[in-house]
């Protein structure tokens, strides 16, 4: 019984310091990677910009959520396009291109939880002495609930391998193309 005490303190003592940790933690939260691709910036845009047809052949987290369905909205490329995301072990999201411009890049925002958590995005493109420098942006707030707080505060470790897993999968698939890309680049 007194090792039962015990254990129960124990967890309990370790959940009341997160929680006092998850107080001091900020709200808002920022993941960020890049690559430097060997293409011009219209190579690289019809697959950022086309949520059907590009990201599905990029995106580390559509390849490996098997269990996705997906609905789209809006126009195919750009800025209004919208994604619906059906999953079982991820949940519904609702993905949607903000702003976009083939030189520059896209912003998007990504909805969970019927809109209880939106996560803001940008895949931006520079130029760079080797070609093109692609930053992927993801950041959101997780307001302030402290457990939320946590989580925010670990986005980096949960996020970023995927996000770097998808700029790679980006530049095999961009610099291992020809001159022409078979993706839709505009609503025709």
């Amino acid at each position: 019984m007194k090792v039962v005490k015990f254990l129960l303190g124990s967890a309990l003592g370790a959940i009341l310091i997160l929680v006092a940790i998850g107080f001091f933690l900020p709200s808002h939260w920022r993941v960020e990677r890049h690559v430097v691709i060997k293409a011009t910036p219209d190579r690289i845009y019809p697959y950022i910009a086309n949520l059907k047809n590009g990201w599905p052949q990029f995106s580390a987290i559509d390849q490996e959520e098997r269990d996705m369905s997906y609905e789209y909205q809006g126009p195919e490329v750009g800025d209004g396009a919208i994604r619906i995301l059906h999953s079982k072990s991820g949940g519904n999201r609702v993905q949607k291109i903000t702003k976009a411009d083939p030189n520059n890049g896209i912003d998007y925002e990504i909805s969970m939880q019927g809109g209880g958590f939106v996560m803001y995005g940008s895949i931006n493109m520079r130029p760079d002495t080797d070609g093109t420098k692609v930053i992927w942006v993801n950041a959101g707030d997780m307001g302030a609930n402290p457990m939320y707080k946590i989580m925010g505060y670990l986005m980096d470790s949960l996020m970023g391998k995927a996000l770097q897993k998808s700029l790679d999968n980006l530049k095999e698939k961009v610099e291992g193309t020809s001159t022409k890309t078979n993706i839709s680049s505009s609503a025709e």
